[in-house]
């Protein structure tokens, strides 16, 4: 499998560290503790923890004394791997040898536990980094608002907005995002409006996720004309809408058999400077096929392939299930497409 230009560009970096390392040695120039870090946490975001505790041991065979920094790079690691059992191992060694986990320490054992969805354990975490006496930042909180949100376990998250205010940290945008987006998911659209006017209260500016979200929700439930107003108070706002934005209205509208208000949306989209890409193709393709128009899905999909638009698996799918399926063959480019 081929690497992401991230993960290569890691690499490349850990190539270079690796290579300024050998050429200190060869220079008789000692490792530090901040050479053998930068080394660890690097080998961590490469997702090589065997290298990493390789030089973890290397580091305490020079007697030389891990930090705080060097055993957050590796929970970090164990977390993103999903080990969690050694994570937490390694913070219990940290108290063994006297050393104090901090804040980040916390936030990465927090988002660990969260995401492997052990959500009880991940609260008992938050109540031990506050008897330690850490400051709680937002990210903690953020971090278990989210998970208990996605679980739809709305109402530890607000117990858990309710104790942000009472310890004294600002929530921000994301936190109300993660808020919106639970009740979202309920459909429980007056908890939404009532979120959205708190952050308007507290000078917070909802931003285009929190839009996006709340336009989905309401173009899920059919809802689609006020989702409209949304995208209208979007740009009045000058936050400006994406791709995401467009054609989850278009989608909301076809759903709804709407076909005519869909392509305004699309209008509008170009008008915004936003070309048509493949999604907003197959929203509309499948909108004209819901609505037996097949000769106008057929004019729209060679459209695309006018625009030169790749058609991906959902395009296929597209074709096959509602017009092959249902015994229209589509002419694309003047020739029949074989199923």
């Amino acid at each position: 499998m081929s690497k992401l230009p991230s993960e290569q560009s890691a690499l490349c970096k850990m190539y270079k560290i690796d290579a300024i390392v050998q050429e200190m040695a060869r220079n008789g120039i000692p490792l530090n503790v901040v050479t053998y870090n930068t080394m660890i946490h690097g080998y961590c975001k490469d997702e090589n923890l065997q290298a990493a505790l390789k030089l973890f041991d290397e580091m305490r065979k020079q007697d030389m004394m891990p930090n705080a920094i060097t055993y957050n790079s590796l929970i970090g690691g164990f977390c993103s791997n999903r080990e969690l059992d050694k994570a937490l191992r390694l913070r219990d060694e940290m108290l063994s040898l006297g050393l104090s986990p901090n804040i980040v320490t916390y936030n990465v054992l927090i988002g660990g536990l969260c995401k492997n969805g052990m959500l009880s354990e991940a609260r008992m975490m938050l109540d031990d980094a506050e008897t330690e006496g850490l400051g709680l930042s937002v990210i903690t909180f953020n971090t278990l608002i989210d998970a208990y949100s996605k679980s739809g376990r709305m109402e530890e998250a607000l117990s858990l907005h309710q104790l942000m205010h009472d310890k004294g940290v600002v929530p921000n945008v994301s936190t109300y995002n993660c808020l919106i987006g639970g009740f979202c998911r309920e459909g429980k659209m007056a908890s939404v409006w009532e979120l959205l006017r708190e952050m308007k209260e507290k000078g917070l500016n909802a931003d285009v996720i929190s839009y996006n979200t709340v336009i989905d929700s309401l173009c899920n439930h059919g809802m689609s004309r006020r989702g409209m107003i949304l995208l209208d108070d979007m740009l009045n706002n000058s936050v400006n809408p994406t791709h995401i934005t467009y054609n989850t209205l278009m989608e909301g509208y076809c759903k709804e058999g709407n076909l005519r208000a869909a392509l305004k949306v699309r209008e509008l989209m170009e008008k915004r400077g936003r070309r048509a890409n493949t999604v907003t193709y197959n929203v509309l393709i499948k909108g004209f096929c819901k609505q037996s128009k097949m000769e106008d899905a057929n004019r729209l999909l060679n459209e695309m392939l006018e625009k030169g638009l790749l058609l991906n698996k959902a395009t296929f799918e597209i074709i096959k299930e509602e017009m092959v399926e249902k015994g229209f063959v589509p002419d694309i480019d003047g020739h029949l497409y074989n199923a």
